[in-house]
């Protein structure tokens, strides 16, 4: 299915407003800001208040958070959501939200893994410790599998998959990513011209954070980068963003690469809304988790 929406409402326009007014932006603005956040981010506490409703359980080592279930508890689907932040941030309380909400409308077991951030993670631990929680997960349960992952989490659900046929794993029954991440060199020339629309987010810190989690590895190997994969027999794939993201124009690329493979896959344009546009508490957020929980809710033929 394709869909393209082109109205904003109000309360999205004075939203993304107000985006102006906080520091996101500048702190991707150069290597050097993103040095800087990525040392000021690293001493923050961990906000385990967002995650009052979850149940903390420990696996190979890491957190994991449970909703609605547990690892060894489910409904008749679990929902793995793997949250994005450059590899620097922790969840929001947004998008803790918003994963929750799409949860409760699947009736869906909601797993959030708490995966190791700069400047000590790195692709490949982050890349062992989700395949080892799915891998032990469908060995329990025979229930539908779904991956859900926002901005650096899309790229990693979308690696996390490649993993999975590649161990001859059962595949997961979507794959949703929400303004993935998908090449962490950003050498694509038009992300600047994106990021002059996107309130949040600059090319040069971002890159370099990219290559911080690359530590040593190819930046263009898929395991860092999975637009640069194969994406054969992955599961149903679905990308939804927004047009005036930093990541748009690569959304719009890893769109055209899947086309011109004929790989059938879901795609959600919203022309005028912002990178993770989806978190936030909108009209056009509410109209992107119902296109994500009727991708999850319909049946193996797709929508």
């Amino acid at each position: 299915m394709r869909k393209i929406y082109t109205r904003q409402s109000l309360w999205s326009k004075l939203i993304n407003f107000m985006f102006f007014f906080t520091s996101s932006k500048h702190n991707s603005s150069s290597e050097e800001a993103a040095k800087k956040f990525i040392e000021k981010s690293s001493r923050l506490p961990f906000n385990e208040k967002i995650y009052k409703d979850f149940k903390r359980e420990r696996f190979s080592n890491y957190d994991v958070y449970a909703y609605n279930g547990s690892i060894d508890s489910c409904k008749k689907k679990i929902l793995i959501y793997v949250h994005g932040g450059n590899f620097v941030e922790h969840a929001s309380k947004f998008l803790i939200r918003f994963a929750k909400k799409v949860a409760k409308l699947t009736d869906s077991t909601l797993l959030v893994p708490i995966y190791e951030l700069l400047p000590n993670g790195n692709s490949q631990k982050m890349a062992d410790f989700l395949l080892k929680l799915y891998e032990h997960v469908a060995s329990l349960h025979d229930c539908e599998i779904n991956l859900l992952g926002d901005s650096a989490g899309g790229g990693a659900i979308l690696y996390l998959a490649m993993q999975i046929r590649d161990n001859n794993l059962r595949s997961p029954q979507n794959i949703v990513m929400l303004s993935p991440w998908l090449d962490l060199s950003m050498s694509n020339p038009d992300l600047y011209k994106d990021a002059k629309s996107d309130r949040m987010n600059s090319v040069d810190g971002i890159r370099y954070e990219g290559k911080l989690w690359a530590c040593g590895l190819d930046v263009y190997s898929p395991s860092v980068s999975p637009m640069y994969g194969n994406f054969d027999n992955l599961g149903k794939m679905s990308i939804i963003f927004g047009g005036r993201g930093i990541l748009s124009s690569e959304c719009k690329r890893f769109d055209k690469i899947l086309s011109d493979h004929g790989i059938e896959h879901n795609f959600f344009m919203y022309e005028k809304e912002g990178h993770d546009f989806a978190a936030y508490p909108t009209l056009e957020g509410g109209k992107a988790i119902n296109d994500i929980v009727n991708i999850i809710n319909c049946d193996n033929d797709g929508l």
